[in-house]
């Protein structure tokens, strides 16, 4: 129990940094330099690998939970082991499930930045483009 606990917390406080991290990257504002350099969008990047390495340690964890285990109690004694421990682990179970809908919240805000970033790109270059023919003609 107290190890799934444990899982219980680490899923949610990891989710929270992950969503923290969004927060961040959905918030700040974008510099004609980050339009160029996407620089942001790389260095968020790089922290989605240190992310899957946290689901990756925590899910070893909780894998060693998912082992079926015939228990002999009798019903008259209350619940038995074996439907405390799903109940327990329907929690954990949750709890993953916060933290991947976190991560992939990540990842779609990610794209939908580095999408912004290549339109606002393709954008300058026709405006700039547009500019220098429209000289050219004049001169």
């Amino acid at each position: 129990m107290n190890e799934l606990n444990e899982l219980v917390s680490f899923y949610f406080d990891k989710a929270r940094e992950i969503k923290s991290a969004t927060e961040r990257l959905t918030s700040t504002e974008r510099t004609f330099k980050d339009i160029f350099t996407k620089q942001q969008v790389k260095q968020t990047q790089e922290k989605i690998t240190t992310y899957y390495k946290w689901l990756n340690e925590a899910d070893d964890k909780y894998l060693k939970h998912l082992v079926i285990k015939r228990v002999t109690y009798s019903p008259a004694a209350g619940p038995t082991e074996m439907e405390r421990q799903a109940a327990e682990i329907t929690v954990v179970s949750k709890a993953r499930e916060m933290f991947i809908q976190s991560l992939s919240s990540f990842e779609k805000d990610i794209t939908e930045v580095e999408s912004t970033l290549n339109f606002r790109l393709t954008t300058t270059l026709a405006v700039l483009a547009i500019i220098i023919s429209a000289l050219g003609g004049v001169l």
